[in-house]
């Protein structure tokens, strides 16, 4: 279903167009829903969110796109974790005076917070090397393999031809724990995120792969 599809990394001029569908695809989010009930503002706010986070990516990790006819249907941002930095400071030092003027940055400030909290402790727990932070794939892609073909075409060969190691990432949404466990990670935590007196599951996953140097 994907043989038409070209899996490499994103290009420079590209970014934007990544932040967009990151927006899209996370607009109804669980985590988000918490933290901003309006529907209008919290596509504001997630917009903003995704802008600052591709801008993060660009710098410091890596991603991976999935393309048809040059539209970027499927994105995967894949962090090393051996650099040993968390992206919440950078995400507010990029960003924090623009969501200060628009009303946003509390909000984004708990959302991010709430949202690197896995992350931080995976990266802590020196148990992982790699972390997937995202991988949307756009509506009109939805169903055609495009999720599974960016994993096994573009993210699990980059992390292979990089030493390779223990690959982690989280969920909240039980669509998302049935793919992965399709795609070969196995479900080994699951957690409750609370903010504002409301809970979400969290499911936390795990995959090694073997480093194609050996």
């Amino acid at each position: 279903k994907v043989d038409y599809m070209e899996f490499r990394k994103v290009g420079e001029t590209e970014m934007h167009e990544v932040s967009q569908l990151l927006a899209v695809s996370f607009k109804d989010y669980p985590l988000f829903e918490i933290i901003e009930k309006n529907n209008h503002k919290r596509y504001h706010l997630i917009k903003m969110l995704q802008q600052l986070n591709t801008k993060v990516f660009s710098k410091k990790h890596t991603c991976l796109v999935a393309v048809e006819n040059n539209k970027i249907m499927g994105v995967a941002l894949v962090k090393n974790l051996q650099n040993k930095q968390h992206d919440l400071p950078e995400c507010i030092k990029i960003g924090g005076l623009s969501l200060l003027f628009k009303g946003m940055l509390p909000k984004a400030i708990q959302f991010l917070r709430l949202a690197n909290g896995s992350d931080i402790n995976i990266e802590d727990s020196k148990t992982f090397d790699w972390y997937v932070d995202s991988l949307p794939v756009s509506d009109k892609a939805q169903g055609k393999g495009v999720g599974s073909g960016l994993l096994k075409a573009c993210v699990f060969p980059y992390i292979a031809e990089n030493s390779g190691g223990k690959v982690s990432l989280v969920t909240n949404t039980g669509i998302n724990r049935k793919f992965y466990m399709k795609n070969g990670f196995e479900e080994f935590k699951e957690e409750n995120l609370i903010l504002n007196n409301e809970s979400i599951k969290n499911w936390n996953y795990r995959m090694h792969i073997e480093s194609a140097l050996d």
